[in-house]
């Protein structure tokens, strides 16, 4: 049956626009892509500002809390006496743990993944947006 409509769609006549109204849908479409590309670069290029000025007070607060929990004290027992760490290790791993500072740690790694996908959604939107540019111009 499917056949049957193939042949039919075939046979029928495919309107084809004018010669004077292909290139205005095409100007139209680049200045579309160009607009949301340019939206889409304000937004994550705002978006990293953002994640760029708050990551320092996360990694502040970061590291102030390793120091309050005492992971900063467990790790320079590592460095100082790893005879004693290494031979303890269970004991000292479960200590590690349980002063970790996890709140502090996943806001810090979200900041820096934010920033990190930022800069990969800027690079990618900039360089459509000078391809679109060059592509315009070509054309022209």
């Amino acid at each position: 049956m499917s056949d049957t409509y193939h042949q039919i769609f075939k046979k029928l006549p495919q309107a084809q626009p004018s010669a004077s109204l292909v290139p205005k849908i095409m100007t139209r479409i680049v200045a579309s892509q160009t607009r949301n590309l340019q939206i889409r670069a304000f937004i994550h290029g705002f978006l990293g500002v953002f994640a760029l000025v708050t990551f320092w007070p996360a990694l502040s607060y970061l590291t102030s809390a390793s120091a309050n929990s005492g992971l900063t004290s467990y790790l320079s027992l590592l460095i100082s006496d790893s005879a004693y760490t290494l031979g303890h290790m269970r004991d000292w791993s479960m200590s590690v743990a349980s002063s970790w500072p996890l709140m502090g740690t996943i806001i810090f790694l979200a900041i820096t993944l934010v920033i990190a996908n930022s800069i990969r959604i800027l690079g990618r939107s900039w360089r459509s947006l000078t391809n679109s540019r060059r592509e315009t111009f070509a054309r022209t």
